[in-house]
């Protein structure tokens, strides 16, 4: 039996999208308390698990460190749907609306970043790349962000890319198959 939770699956969504787009909701353990996020990537596939990778670096006033700290950030959207369309698994696990988010973290040196982050800024792309609107139902929705105190760039798309983005499409498979074999490490 499938119940219709139209309500609270749309502020499930709601809730887990806030803390994944917004990192810095999340519930800071003491090893975050003195770090800035300066680097985020998004895959969010329409049946797999949503994933989000930050970069963090030291707040220089406060502690003096090397390394850059990166969090991976997970929500198992269709547990989580799951939990509230089927009976027996919202009896087991609660209807509520807070969604399941995971979070681990590793550290890597800031030579390591400072290489993905250069290779970044060396792409020549034209952000407002002339293409044909396809529409897409189901796919992933992918995206990078910078984060800096005077000024953000995001960068968004569904599985379908201009041609013109092909070398920062490159970047991010390569960074995120990094990322991917970086937390399967630990």
């Amino acid at each position: 039996m499938i119940e219709k939770r139209q309500k609270e699956i749309k502020e499930l969504e709601e809730n887990a999208m806030q803390i994944l787009d917004n990192p810095e909701l999340l519930p800071k353990d003491s090893a975050f308390n003195f770090w800035n996020p300066i680097l985020r990537l998004w895959v969010y596939p329409s049946f797999e698990t949503y994933k989000v990778w930050v970069f963090y670096e030291a707040n220089y006033q406060t502690i003096k460190l090397t390394d850059i700290s990166i969090r991976e950030i997970t929500w198992d959207r269709l547990a989580d749907l799951e939990r509230l369309m089927n009976p027996l698994e919202g009896l087991k696990k609660g209807f509520d609306t807070k969604p399941q988010i995971e979070s681990k973290s590793v550290k890597i040196e800031a030579e390591s970043f400072k290489d993905i982050f250069n290779s970044l800024q060396n792409i020549d792309f034209p952000a407002f790349a002339n293409y044909k609107r396809n529409i897409g139902v189901d796919g992933v929705y992918y995206g990078i962000e910078t984060i800096d105190f005077t000024h953000n760039t995001t960068v968004s798309w569904w599985s379908v890319y201009p041609k013109e983005w092909e070398k920062l499409i490159e970047w991010f498979e390569k960074v995120t198959n990094f990322l991917e074999e970086t937390f399967a490490e630990h």
